[in-house]
């Protein structure tokens, strides 16, 4: 059996694991089965084991600590394992990256072995121990892959970043419109910039955050210069009717009624008698009934063709300045659809038919006897009668109708005069004759006028607001607003050529 080595109690340097010469790995065999022999805990100093030989104490200080104790199952033998915090580790143990590949822009993490009693964070305000102007922007613990060192040590990473950091540019893109956001990105001192406009801070840790900004006069630009123009059809646009003219048309009829006679006779002879009789009826009728003639406009309201125009706008936005944008892009100007007052119309017809009717009528008798002295003009007798009268009647039927419209615009109307309308009728009987001899006299007459009247009401109104369909021009039918990024609102706009409507 070859001899141990190290020898039994004596010290070996068995690794040098950084690259500063004074940390080193120390390697002690110890016999289990030595008197005395007793297992000492994890922290031990080197020179507070009594086993140690020779100067090894002096050699390698007190600076190492017991870190492992572990078997060799070929030997037998105990390998105590000590090791030395580490001196000097600023020297050799830092990576370097560099922030956006920008050489001015170092990125350092250091890594550390400390003891697990010793371990403590530094504060984020900590600089580089190199480098002031390097910030501690990260650290955290790690462990170690080696069990011996494991057992006592713990590994701390810390990364320090000179804050702010290197800008780099980039951009986000929206794949529907094609509008790119342009923006700066860099790394700050986390809590700085909060609260500025078109800025966005990610927090990535307690030390630091990434800050986007975000270029706004070149996406407003973008915003600006955006338009996208879709055909569509809208059945949804109010289209009234329109009345086109509105005239009174009357119904008249009347009749006027006469009678007139005159009787006449004759009797003679010594003894006579003579009698007459008329009578006689005149009928007179009239009417009158208005009636409306209305004419009206109807415009197809389903699928109607429109266009409808997407762009982008800043605040304050108001209904003036959308119009201002669409009258720019299209080169012409374009207006509101209106907002129709259309009117519905109730009219009262009213008329009727009316008669009259007169009478007339008159009788006479006469008789002569003759006596019997001729001589004697005392004995003849003579009689008289006379009757004679007349009368009238009148008969009214009134009409009333209602006639309404429903809402439609119009240019206003006054029918004037040609709102009422008269029918007059007349009936006349006369009856009598003039008496020759002495034969009586008689007259009887009746005359009677009947007028009936036609109205319609109301007779006049005013135009509405406004009074047609507008039938050339571009309109906007029908608009959507929403907020949108940078002070800039979404706005959809609908648009109609008014030539494009078709009248039924």
């Amino acid at each position: 059996m070859p001899a141990p080595d190290p020898v039994l109690g004596r010290v070996k340097v068995v690794a040098f694991p950084v690259p500063a010469f004074e940390n080193r790995l120390l390697r002690v065999l110890r016999d289990p089965n030595s008197a005395g022999y007793e297992l000492l805990e994890e922290g031990t100093a080197l020179g507070d084991c009594g086993f140690i030989r020779g100067d090894d104490v002096t050699k390698y200080g007190e600076g190492f600590l017991l870190c492992k104790i572990r078997p060799d199952p070929n030997t037998g033998f105990h390998e105590w394992y000590f090791l030395n915090p580490r001196d000097n580790e600023d020297a050799y143990n830092f990576d370097t990256a560099y922030d956006g590949e920008h050489e001015d822009f170092p990125i350092r993490t250091r890594s550390y072995l400390v003891l697990r009693s010793a371990l403590a964070a530094l504060p984020f305000s900590a600089t580089d121990p190199d480098n002031e102007d390097m910030t501690l922007v990260a650290q955290k613990q790690v462990r170690s892959d080696d069990p011996v060192v494991d057992a006592l040590f713990v590994g701390i990473q810390r990364v320090y970043q000179i804050l702010p950091g290197v800008i780099v540019r980039g951009q986000e893109y929206d794949e529907v419109t094609g509008i790119a956001y342009p923006y700066t990105e860099q790394s700050v001192v986390e809590g700085e910039n909060i609260g500025d406009e078109a800025t966005y801070i990610k927090p990535e840790s307690a030390a630091k955050a990434l800050k986007r900004v975000f270029d706004v006069e070149t996406i407003q630009d973008s915003f600006d210069a955006y338009h996208k123009a879709l055909p569509q059809f809208n059945s949804r646009i109010p289209i009234p009717d329109v009345m086109t003219s509105i005239e009174v048309l009357w119904t008249e009829e009347s009749g006027d009624g006469e009678f007139d006679s005159e009787w006449d006779g004759l009797a003679t002879g010594p003894n006579r008698s003579i009698s007459g009789s008329e009578s006689g009826n005149a009928h007179g009728a009239c009417a009158v009934m208005p009636e409306l003639a209305v004419v009206r406009k109807t415009y197809v309201q389903n699928n109607v063709p429109t266009t409808g125009h997407f762009v982008y706008m800043p605040d304050p936005l108001t209904l003036a300045a959308v119009q201002a944008k669409m009258s720019a892009i299209l080169g012409v100007s374009v207006g509101v659809w209106p907002v129709f007052q259309a009117e519905a119309i109730t009219f009262v017809l009213r008329g009727g038919k009316a008669s009259a009717t007169a009478q007339a009528s008159a009788s006479a008798a006469y008789s002569y006897q003759d006596g019997r002295d001729p001589d004697d003009v005392g004995d003849d007798s003579e009689m008289f009668d006379v009757s004679q009268g007349g009368g009238t009647s009148v008969d009214f039927s009134p009409a009333i109708s209602i006639q309404a419209l429903p809402p439609m615009l119009h240019a206003g109307f006054d029918f004037g005069v040609g709102a009422t309308k008269e029918q007059t009728a007349n009936a006349e009987a006369t009856a009598g004759w003039a008496g020759i001899g002495g034969f009586p006299s008689a007259s009887a007459s009746a005359t009677k006028d009947v007028t009936v009247t036609g109205s319609v009401v109301p007779a006049s109104r005013a135009a509405t607001t406004p009074a047609d369909v507008p039938t050339t021009g571009l309109f906007i039918v029908a608009m959507k607003c929403e907020p949108f990024k940078f002070d800039y609102n979404k706005v959809y706009v609908e648009i109609l050529d008014a030539a494009d409507l078709t009248a039924a």
